[in-house]
């Protein structure tokens, strides 16, 4: 079966003047039974979505495959719902009941599972060699990721790290040094008494006092 009947269904010109494939889903007969259809009519009824209606997807703006040769619509006040394809007029229609359901889940329509072959919004027109859709363009993130990846390396100067230009030679420990204060010796007194010559070098003028600081390890 086709749906070939389908009862309450006629053609009607649609807003661009191409005649289309329409049916008042409160009239519609099915050559097929499909709960989804049957269940989506007594719910249009109950609500009083009385234009509600099944319309045929144009074959000439290319709403056909060899496989799917029907794309069906669901219209409610003017405004497509959803949409279903099939290979016949009753299992596109199919379709796109239980891609309304989808929407209406909250209602507590949950037990209509969907497919490939059903829509909640408008389905792109199909390849006419059968190919599927190209795959869609990649994040932001990732172009300009292998954006940044194929630029020539930088050339700027990298200066060395905070912590090379922060270094120098420690000083001295003089923790365990203590001071000691010795008088100068007297004008012409010659001779540096004995001292050692790493004494001689541990001693530094005294700018207050005119004596020496000698300091010793202690």
């Amino acid at each position: 079966g086709g749906g070939s009947s389908g009862g309450g269904g006629g053609n009607k010109r649609s807003k661009s003047g191409e005649r289309e494939e329409s049916y008042l889903v409160k009239k519609y007969r099915a050559d097929t039974y499909h709960r989804s259809v049957e269940s989506f009519a007594r719910y249009t009824k109950s609500h009083r979505m009385l234009d509600a209606s099944y319309v045929r997807l144009p074959p000439s703006a290319g709403y056909t495959t060899p496989d799917r040769p029907y794309y069906m619509s669901i219209r409610i006040g003017g405004q497509d719902l959803s949409w279903g394809r099939g290979r016949t007029r009753d299992g596109a229609i199919d379709c796109a009941c239980r891609a309304a359901f989808a929407l209406v889940a909250a209602h507590g329509y949950t037990d209509f599972d969907v497919d490939d072959d059903c829509f909640t919004e408008m389905p792109p027109v199909p390849d006419p060699r059968g190919l599927p859709p190209p795959p869609p363009p990649p994040p932001p993130a990732v172009s300009e990721d292998r954006e940044r990846r194929s630029r020539p390396p930088s050339l700027r100067f990298t200066p060395p790290p905070l912590a090379l230009l922060r270094s120098s030679p420690p000083l001295p420990d003089l923790s365990r040094r203590t001071a000691v204060f010795a008088p100068s010796p007297p004008a012409g007194g010659g001779g540096t008494g004995g001292r050692s010559d790493e004494e001689e070098e541990e001693e530094e003028e005294d700018g207050a006092g005119g004596g020496r600081i000698r300091t010793h390890a202690v």
